[in-house]
């Protein structure tokens, strides 16, 4: 649901004609911090509160075989939510510009700007592969 919630905020913000107001930007800001929040809590709790300490409990659940159909689901759901990212710093720099600079609106405290994003991937990129460890583990 956060992935399809993302899309249709970047999809809205793609399909406007013309510059999007410094309000609807601040507003599609705060929504991001939002949906990236509640993904890194959801990924989190599955990834590292329920299947690590499932996998130490139950040594003997074959997991690979359990998730193995939804794998797939999860991976692509979380490449998604990194890739929203370049579709967003496109939208940023082609309409999200100041008429009076012709420079692009900032970032500011958001998940998106440059280092906070960088360290939300690498953590999410981090967490995956741990479960694909997981899994590689369990087959």
């Amino acid at each position: 649901m956060l992935r399809s919630q993302i899309g249709r905020a970047v999809q809205g913000l793609e399909a406007r004609d013309g510059l999007v107001s410094t309000d609807d930007w601040a507003m599609f800001r705060e929504l991001c911090n939002v949906y990236y929040e509640r993904f890194r809590e959801i990924t989190s709790c599955f990834w590292m509160e329920y299947l690590e300490p499932m996998r130490s409990e139950h040594p003997e659940v074959n997991f690979h075989e359990l998730l193995a159909p939804d794998l797939d689901a999860i991976k692509e759901t979380a490449a998604d939510m990194l890739a929203f990212r370049d579709r967003i710093e496109a939208v940023r720099r082609s309409r999200c510009i100041l008429p009076s600079t012709g420079a692009s609106y900032g970032y500011f405290y958001s998940i998106l700007a440059p280092e906070p994003w960088a360290r939300y991937r690498k953590a999410a990129e981090s967490a995956y592969l741990r479960v694909q460890e997981l899994m590689s583990n369990t087959a």
